[in-house]
């Protein structure tokens, strides 16, 4: 890693070691099964015409057991008959899902069944145009739904048994992202479980594991440091170091301007729109620390490069300030993108290429550029204006970001991907001034 300055390290270790509890919910104590429904997670198509949803709930569930309960899942779909209803709310909705009143009257519909075993209630939900309720229920043993171990070769983590695991925390924008304990006797040593989907949601985490198990060690990079199974020897996911302060999306939240919208056009009143304030009064961190953290962010794509790895997610979210003060990142199996931070050839890439060829070193130079105007600037989130174009970048007119380093960051977001600088020379250009 690159050296902390001397008299800049008691504030990177006061802001790596702080609970940053805005990207975490707390999870009540396991003390008894919960006959009440908790809420899972739902699930809405795009076609608004023909609009589905479902909503899935978890019943005697015992909080911070995993696998734990029964599981009910409540599917429904747009009602052209009764305009106002739960349903259609729930689909115009922005997450949530079906309302808490009617899972609690799914509930008085079910069969009464024991906490064991489990099982799974299926019940198709929709509003008669009196007003009422019509629930069709069908009920099924639970099947819990990992990935088989003979898909991997050679799997050299050690694995651990997902009964041993207590949920902590449940991350604010995932719910398949826990804090966790795994030693009782240890209540205090927290580490990050990233839940794999199952099989029939997504295919990808086999991929990802393998990646994950084949490169070699940074320390530039969080590596996961043990797999989980089940009872039926399932692949469930796998933990990772647990860090409080979060990423750095979260840590800019805590201190920055509100949204950013970014444009092709140059501002007509200055480098930063005025109504753009902070909405805290916590001071700037400090620019050497923030220009510490960029370099180190270029170094790690410097190092999936030097593998032949191009990420192509590249963003705030996916950088974590580590205990040590120090920046790492997660999330760097090559398999997603964010609109706001690609480049303006990717649509065309997209089409022209096979899939496991979509990513370039190009593509991160240029996600790298919005990346430094980002830590440079504290900003925590931003819209491109028009997607798939250069944007310009705005500067606060107060001269703490120095003209050298903004220089660079424009010139990452080049519109001819032969004309950016590779991620060597950008890291050099700022190993200089750190």
């Amino acid at each position: 890693m690159i050296e902390i300055p001397s008299q800049f390290a008691d504030e990177a270790k006061a802001l790596a070691n702080s609970q940053n509890k805005s990207s975490w919910h707390p999870v009540p104590c396991p003390e008894s099964d919960n006959p009440d429904p908790t809420f899972y997670d739902d699930f809405v198509t795009e076609d608004l015409e023909n609009a589905t949803g479902s909503t899935n709930w978890l019943l005697h569930h015992i909080p911070g057991i995993f696998d734990s309960g029964h599981e009910l899942c409540i599917r429904y779909k747009r009602n052209p008959d009764v305009v106002d209803c739960s349903e259609n709310e729930a689909l115009c909705g922005d997450g949530g899902g079906l309302s808490y009143l009617v899972a609690k009257e799914v509930l008085q519909h079910l069969p009464s069944s024991q906490p064991h075993p489990r099982r799974k209630f299926h019940v198709d939900f929709f509003t008669n145009q009196d007003g009422t309720h019509h629930f069709d229920i069908t009920e099924t043993d639970l099947q819990i739904r990992g990935h088989a171990l003979d898909q991997f070769e050679n799997i050299s983590l050690p694995f651990i048994n997902i009964s041993s695991l207590r949920q902590k925390y449940i991350c604010c924008g995932s719910l398949r992202i826990h804090v966790v304990t795994v030693n009782p006797e240890d209540d205090q040593k927290l580490l990050v479980f990233k839940e794999a989907f199952p099989p029939d949601v997504s295919l990808s985490f086999p991929r990802e594991l393998s990646f994950l198990q084949r490169l070699p060690h940074s320390d530039f990079l969080l590596h996961p440091t043990a797999v989980i199974v089940d009872d039926t020897h399932l692949l469930r996911g796998y933990l990772i170091p647990y860090h409080p302060a979060s990423s750095l999306n979260s840590l800019f939240h805590l201190s920055s301007c509100d949204s950013v919208s970014i444009s092709p056009f140059q501002p007509m009143h200055g480098p930063f729109p005025s109504h753009l304030q902070r909405t805290h009064n916590r001071p700037r961190i400090s620019w050497p620390l923030r220009l510490l953290w960029a370099a180190e962010a270029v170094a790690a794509i410097a190092f999936l490069h030097s593998q032949a790895i191009f990420w192509g997610d590249v963003k705030v979210d996916n950088i974590v300030l580590c205990t040590d003060g120090h920046c790492r990142l997660i999330d760097y199996f090559p398999h997603g993108y964010s609109e706001d931070w690609a480049p303006p050839e990717f649509p065309a890439t997209i089409r022209s290429r096979p899939a496991r060829d979509i990513y370039t070193p190009e593509h991160d130079v240029f996600s790298l550029g919005l990346l430094l105007w980002a830590i440079g600037e504290e900003v925590f989130n931003f819209v491109r204006e028009v997607p798939f174009v250069e944007p310009v970048l705005l500067w606060s007119i107060d001269g703490h970001v120095p003209d050298w380093y903004r220089q660079l960051a424009q010139s990452c977001l080049n519109p001819s991907p032969v004309s950016r600088m590779k991620v060597d020379q950008l890291l050099a250009g700022l190993k200089v001034h750190v």
